[in-house]
């Protein structure tokens, strides 16, 4: 998130003076705002720049469907989805991937970040798709 507004990285920038401190890497976002896409600069260690936790909302937002338990489930083909439920620490979720390329698969995450990462990392699939 930059300003409170949820944001993408498309770009990570080396500072060109080699005098400058590697903390003013400046990541370069991109958020909906009226259904366009907009640039928005900001230092790598800017107060603007925070995670964004996952929610229950958020996860439905991203087309995971709810079942009985409170187990969310997202099905990408018929045999790769991933299941995710709030852990014992109700500040973080558990993500289980199943795939033909790693069978269930586990991991703890607390931010969308973390949990686009592991999905990628895992399947090779993302979990937001480009527009």
């Amino acid at each position: 998130m930059v300003n409170g507004v949820r944001a993408r990285v498309i770009l990570i920038d080396e500072p060109k003076d080699k005098h400058e401190m590697p903390s003013c890497t400046l990541l370069r976002f991109k958020t909906l705002i009226d259904r366009e896409w907009r640039d928005c600069g900001c230092p790598a260690d800017s107060d603007k720049v925070k995670p964004i936790p996952i929610t229950a909302e958020l996860l439905t937002e991203l087309g995971f469907e709810k079942s009985e338990d409170n187990i969310r489930r997202k099905i990408f083909t018929p045999n790769q989805w991933i299941y995710i439920c709030r852990d014992n620490d109700k500040d973080y979720y558990n993500a289980r991937i199943h795939s033909d390329i790693n069978m269930n698969t586990s991991f703890r995450c607390k931010y969308l970040h973390e949990l686009e990462a592991f999905l990628y990392l895992t399947t090779k699939t993302e979990l937001i798709k480009e527009e």
